[in-house]
């Protein structure tokens, strides 16, 4: 492994009590958002964007506009700068809209408004993670709009960004896994595995509540033209007519209903989502970790071939076949040249201890680390999933008894004495 891919976890761990938290005290909003045009530099089209104005409220209140661009640089960062943390998910860049099957555009005010909320979640989800909380860059990025591009730029996370992302692609053969670690991969794959198994229920739910919106659409379009109807102004057809403005009523505001139902199953589906997009950054944690094992691996398994070739010069031979073993026999070599080999073994062994220990010492914090964030992340979760699957259940209850509800007035309007002794009065006729 080259220097430059070492470089994504040189950097020596620094503990939670040697940094200063500078945003604790921070209120972190996204407050608004706002749409801008810049020209493009050698291009006909100017460049339209939405930017976000991210404000801070402390003893003094910070006001800084960022667009989406910059939330994820400041992502990409932190899990370039803390490999052993859990990174915060960010929203998607786009989403569907699965209640009208088409693809939401990235200026419509209610997808704006959903982004909103969204980035203002992932932003203190970041203040509540102590270590990332304390990074400078965070900090900067929070209350200095102007400087703050420059500064991340100056950390060269991009080029240990691009290490990381080819060592994650790489085929990493673990001989060593710690069990811990082994059990968070199943615990991911299982909340992964449950979580894709709700939202593909509601998913399911939401068709067919759209298939019963259209079916009252229709009910109201044909009630409501049946009430323009003009063909007696007998008192039974004004009765019966004046039943059917009331059902055409009952019918739309019941599809009013579907709307607002559609807007909170939305938050609530895309809370659950959050949970999902937190299972890869799980994942991705536990890859950087995999490529810390393999270093470690690796440099065990340097050491202990250098130490058998080295035991192998000073015993003679040794009793295995070697390839080193038959060019020596046959191209021969003096007492020096054998004693010097020796010392450039020792020399290179005594190295790859020092490198072996202090890659066990990173791996031994790695593990440590990232089973105290799984507990806390295992907290929230269970806090939050519980919240989010009530708040369906109250949902789906309230929602289907409005309904009910809203068709046993429909069925009311026909019911009417008026309307009863209209149809008596046929039925004699």
């Amino acid at each position: 492994m080259s220097e430059s891919e070492d470089d994504l976890f040189d950097s020596a761990p620094i503990r939670e009590d040697q940094r200063t938290n500078q945003i604790s005290s921070f209120k972190i909003s996204v407050s608004s958002a706002e749409r801008r045009v810049e020209e493009k530099l050698g291009s006909k089209r100017d460049e339209v964007f939405t930017t976000y104005m991210v404000e801070s409220l402390s003893t003094k209140t910070h006001r800084v506009w960022r667009r989406y661009t910059n939330f994820l640089q400041l992502r990409q960062y932190l899990e370039v700068e803390h490999p052993s943390c859990i990174i915060p998910p960010m929203p998607a860049k786009r989403t569907g809209d699965i209640w009208n099957q088409l693809t939401q555009d990235n200026f419509d005010p209610e997808f704006i408004g959903v982004r909103q909320m969204a980035l203002e979640r992932f932003l203190n989800r970041i203040k509540a993670q102590p270590i990332l909380a304390a990074d400078p860059i965070v900090y900067e990025f929070l209350t200095n709009e102007k400087e703050w591009n420059e500064k991340v730029e100056a950390t060269d996370y991009q080029k240990r960004s691009a290490s990381w992302l080819k060592q994650k692609k790489a085929h990493l053969n673990v001989k060593t896994e710690d069990s811990r670690i082994q059990e968070m991969k199943a615990y991911v794959e299982d909340l992964s595995e449950h979580l894709k198994g709700v939202l593909k229920t509601r998913i399911k739910i939401k068709e067919q509540i759209f298939a019963s919106k259209h079916i009252a659409s229709s009910f109201a379009r044909v009630i409501g033209e049946l009430s323009q109807v003009e063909v007696s102004v007998s008192s039974e057809v004004s009765a019966l007519k004046a039943a059917y403005v009331e059902a055409a009523g009952e019918i739309e505001a019941n599809s009013r209903a579907f709307s607002n139902y559609n807007k909170k199953e939305n938050e609530l589906s895309n809370d659950l989502t959050e949970y999902l997009m937190y299972c890869e950054a799980i994942k991705d944690l536990l890859t950087r970790y995999e490529i810390v094992q393999c270093r470690q691996d690796g440099h065990t398994s340097k050491k202990r071939a250098l130490e058998k070739e080295k035991y192998e010069l000073e015993s003679g031979g040794g009793k295995s076949f070697s390839a080193k073993g038959l060019k020596r026999a046959i191209l021969g070599g003096g007492e020096h040249q054998r004693l010097q080999r020796i010392a450039e073994l020792e020399v290179r062994i005594k190295d790859l201890e020092y490198d072996v220990k202090k890659l066990e010492s990173t791996t031994a914090s790695f593990v440590h680390s990232t089973s105290q964030q799984l507990e806390q992340f295992e907290w929230m979760k269970n806090h939050e999933i519980g919240r989010i699957l009530r708040d369906i259940s109250q949902l789906e209850t309230e929602f289907n008894q409005e309904s009910a509800e809203a068709w046993r007035r429909v069925e009311h309007c026909f019911k009417s004495p008026s309307i009863r002794n209209s149809s008596s009065s046929t039925e004699v006729a």
